[in-house]
């Protein structure tokens, strides 16, 4: 079983094609996300010796929490002003139909 970063490196090729990939695009989007990791990499290295640990974790958490709550009034508002809730008739939207054919791996 892996976990973490490196379970995302090591079934991402599977899981691209699992979303509707072909093998030969799965494969090239998985070497994105690898220079792509790499590439951050080589920027942060420098950015920590000059703005130090500290500085760079409280922005990222300042980050992660206005943005996490920017999604979250997103998305409450997506519920409250749905059409199903105003009263008009719906079909299931993308993400809806998409959810339910998730593979799932144990």
């Amino acid at each position: 079983m892996h976990a973490g970063i490196v379970g995302i490196f090591y079934y991402s090729k599977g899981y691209l094609m699992s979303a509707g990939l072909s093998d030969k695009r799965a494969g090239y989007a998985t070497l994105g996300v690898g220079a792509t990791m790499v590439a951050m990499a080589l920027v942060s290295i420098p950015l920590v010796d000059k703005l130090g640990r500290r500085t760079l974790h409280l922005g990222g958490l300042v980050g992660m929490v206005v943005f996490g709550s920017v999604l979250t009034i997103l998305q409450v508002g997506i519920i409250l002003f749905s059409p199903a809730v105003l009263g008009f008739p719906t079909s299931p939207t993308l993400i809806e139909r998409n959810l339910c054919n998730l593979p799932v791996n144990y």
